[in-house]
């Protein structure tokens, strides 16, 4: 039989969970960022659906899709194609990178509020 310090306690335990994944919780973004060689090439509003050719390092090319607030790599150049098999993101501070490109897909936000962290 459950007692009521294990009742306090199991409640504890479960508002920790929930308050925690939502500390976590990502705000959606309404920009995306390409980088190639570490220099900014083009910055695209999420909300419009486009595709984007990117060169990188060597001459090594990535294609970007924007899709229905999406952004994901459909197609590259590149060796290994981890960037192909990346998760299509659309969170503000997710990434897609091609290393051998040097190629990054970042997320932004034009809204800057909001907690980047919490300290005591």
């Amino acid at each position: 039989m459950l007692k009521k310090g294990d009742i306090f306690v199991a409640v504890i335990v479960i508002s920790s969970c929930i308050l925690s994944s939502l500390m976590f919780m990502k705000d959606a973004g309404d920009k995306v960022i390409i980088s190639a060689e570490g220099r900014e090439v083009a910055v695209c509003p999420l909300d419009k659906d486009e595709v984007i050719t990117v060169t990188g390092r060597n001459g090594l090319e990535c294609r970007v899709e924007i899709r229905d607030g999406r952004v994901s790599v459909v197609e590259a150049d590149c060796p290994d194609k981890l960037c192909v098999h990346q998760k299509s993101v659309s969170k503000k501070g997710e990434t897609i990178v091609c290393l051998p490109a040097e190629i990054v897909i970042s997320i932004d936000s034009e809204d800057e509020g909001g907690f980047d962290a919490v300290t005591r």
